[in-house]
């Protein structure tokens, strides 16, 4: 039953990650079918995330209250009908982007249940390992919606049967996780888990808020996805404008920081047992530190595509490390709103920061993104030395 129950999660975590990937892969041809700038499609990823913000503050009173696994099925079958119906004729609406950012809002609110869930649940049930592993399946989806566009597209086909597919491979795995149902309370929580006393009783949004360390946490989160974000957005444009490089360069350079990533997610897990998570999280932030010097100093080209795949390396244990430690930094009573709280405040800091580093000139991008991460390595490090005090 385990085993099963696992393998579920599992295909969860990489259907979390196709809708991540695809819109950005589509765009292009989709703003060229209903004549939309090129900044709308920013404005309705901001749509997507405010919704996912708002589903991850409200994920701790619905999964207390209906469970992980029938929030699960709800939020996957959510995010398939929103799947399935944005690619409908855009053309034909009088107000098409409207209608894309309604769907984006509802999508938004089926990512966040699902992630805020899942997290918390396999930081209570599994070992450090798995939420490595289940991260690093999250880039994978990431990467294999663009992959099937692109096969779509060279084959003659279009960015609608792309969403057609993942939409109901999402609806076909909503289904199969209606019978996984009453699996998901028959899974022990793991003994060291249960080392806070009472937990029958489960902590609202804000009286986690109050407990001590949270607010370094949360923080520690808004730091990190706006830096791995800022990346993302920002270093091909860096690579080409500010070095001088290649559009072909910029490109690859993008890949390296994904490569990196899922990487050092995958090698992570590998680790997790013999370094502990809290190394991870610690060791992380130091390579990533250590990689943005690289792409700020004149190196040259080799040793900047080294600096931005070790940036992605070192950015990859973090999340997955500190999500793991929740309930053993605030408790299994406070486990899933403090997931909530982290991951609304994560959503915030991937939305809003890269938006205000674009505003300065792109040369200050990379030191920008040191200064988060160097924010980021003291604030965990704080809460890693408040915690010994405590």
């Amino acid at each position: 039953m385990v085993v099963i129950l696992l393998v579920l999660i599992y295909f969860a975590f990489i259907s979390l990650g196709l809708p991540d990937g695809l819109f950005g892969a589509a765009w292009p041809i989709i703003r060229g079918e209903v004549n939309l700038s090129q900044e709308m499609g920013g404005i309705y990823s901001m749509v997507t995330s405010g919704a996912t913000i708002l589903s991850s503050l409200l994920a701790t009173q619905i999964i207390h209250k209906l469970g992980t696994g029938k929030v699960l099925v709800i939020s996957v079958f959510i995010t398939s009908v929103s799947l399935l119906i944005f690619p409908l004729n855009l053309a034909g609406f009088s107000q098409p982007y409207v209608y894309m950012c309604i769907v984006g809002f509802i999508l938004g609110l089926g990512a966040g249940c699902v992630d805020a869930g899942l997290n918390n649940y396999v930081a209570l049930h599994f070992k450090a390992s798995h939420m490595s592993f289940l991260h690093c399946f999250w880039g994978v989806g990431c990467m294999v919606s663009p992959i099937a566009l692109s096969i779509y597209l060279t084959n003659g086909g279009s960015w609608q049967q792309t969403y057609y597919t993942i939409g109901f491979m999402q609806l076909a795995l909503a289904i199969i996780l209606i019978f996984s149902v009453p699996m998901w309370a028959k899974v022990p929580v793991k003994p060291e888990a249960l080392h806070d006393g009472d937990n029958s009783v489960k902590l609202t949004n804000s009286q986690t808020l109050k407990l001590p360390l949270i607010k370094t946490s949360v923080i520690a989160f808004l730091c990190y996805c706006g830096y791995e974000a800022a990346m993302i957005l920002w270093v091909p444009s860096y690579v080409i404008e500010v070095d001088g490089r290649t559009a072909e360069v910029g490109a690859f350079f993008s890949s390296l920081f994904f490569m990196g990533i899922t990487g050092g997610r995958f090698i992570s897990g590998l680790l997790s047992e013999k370094v502990g998570m809290k190394n991870l999280a610690r060791y992380g932030c130091i390579a990533a530190i250590l990689g943005i010097i690289m792409v700020i100093l004149p190196f040259g080209e080799i040793l900047t595509g080294v600096g931005v795949a070790l940036v992605g390396a070192g950015a990859g244990p973090f999340y997955p490390a500190m999500m793991y430690r929740t309930p053993e930094s605030f408790g299994v009573a406070a486990s899933q709103s403090a997931i909530g709280l982290q991951m609304a405040f994560a959503y915030t800091g991937s939305t809003l920061l890269p938006p205000l580093i674009g505003l300065l000139p792109l040369k200050y991008f990379p030191y920008c993104v040191l200064a988060l991460a160097l924010l980021t390595f003291i604030l965990s490090e704080s809460l890693n030395f408040r915690k010994r005090k405590r």
